[in-house]
């Protein structure tokens, strides 16, 4: 077999000046932001990102394989090219939800991210009663478009796994509540826009312990008795003493007794709370004429 060279001039300088511009596009990557468990870099064209930890080459297999099927079906980077401990991804417009969070925007963010998680729960995975879980969802692991808040991206599947939707219902519940408490509020519209029955706090709780219990124990892993583990291990206790946050009205409606405007609800507790004392007569004379006809016509049906 004979090998015959190009040309177009001598093989060396051609081979250093691939390596130069190999070194030279490596320099061009730079880290891109909110990365905590692997190393990410982007360089506005592909994303690098190298795995880390525990069951490094199995998290990267999991995430390839995702986001090549949900092509088409969800918002998620293009696989460009994998080996032994990176991925590249195609690079995904967007700016992050956890900056447009805390940029005044909580509401659109957190509604849409409810929107979105009803669409992945929703993709077919031929088991019943289980459903595709993110498993780290939530407004950190979102881009979108800061003008009409649509989401561009989910990123970071390396995680996912087929399971209960209360997983990921709860642990964008915990990202708010743990790093954004003053939004905390604006959950409401989360699981508003995710539509059906929120899981009863006990649940949610559940799950939020549970995710800490795994990281902690994923740490553990990685560096035993590393302050990773110790963090892990602050964050369940704080999570252990939460309440459930109380509901706020919407649109003038008591969320306590639905249906029912939240002025004639007050009024109907009042009247409840003065009865009870022996003091109906007074609440009689304190309430205008206009307030005690409307009260005392039909009430609105439940």
């Amino acid at each position: 077999m004979v090998l015959t060279l190009p040309r177009q001039g001598p093989l060396w300088p051609r081979i250093w000046v691939a390596t130069y511009r190999r070194v030279a596009d490596h320099q061009r990557m730079r880290p891109l932001k909110h990365g905590y468990t692997n190393r990410t870099l982007g360089d506005g064209a592909v994303v690098k990102k190298t795995y880390e930890g525990p069951d490094a080459e199995l998290r990267l297999d999991r995430e390839r394989t995702l986001l090549t099927r949900l092509q088409g079906q969800l918002p998620v980077p293009p696989v460009h090219t994998a080996d032994a401990d990176t991925l590249t991804l195609g690079f995904m417009p967007g700016a992050p939800g956890q900056e447009l969070l805390d940029a005044g925007h909580a509401v659109e963010v957190l509604e849409a991210c409810g929107k979105l998680l009803r669409r992945i729960h929703g993709v077919s995975v031929h088991d019943e009663g289980r459903v595709l879980v993110h498993g780290d969802y939530g407004p950190n692991n979102v881009l979108l478009d800061p003008v009409t808040f649509q989401i561009t991206a989910v990123v970071d599947w390396e995680f996912a796994h087929l399971g209960d939707p209360v997983e990921d219902l709860a642990w964008c519940e915990w990202i708010v509540r743990m790093h954004h408490p003053e939004h905390r509020r604006a959950l409401d519209g989360f699981f508003r826009a995710y539509g059906g029955d929120m899981p009863p706090w006990p649940a949610r709780q559940g799950a939020m312990l549970a995710r800490c219990e795994s990281l902690q124990q994923f740490c553990h892993r990685w560096e035993p008795n590393a302050p990773g583990v110790t963090l892990w291990r602050e964050r369940a206790v704080a999570t252990a003493g939460w309440e459930e946050w109380p509901r706020k009205r919407v649109s003038g409606v008591d969320r306590r007794e639905p249906g029912r405007p939240a002025r004639q609800v007050r009024q109907r507790r009042r009247r409840r709370h003065m009865a009870r004392s022996g003091s109906m007569s007074t609440m009689s004379r304190t309430l205008s004429p206009s307030t005690r006809s409307a009260d005392s016509g039909p009430r609105p049906r439940v």
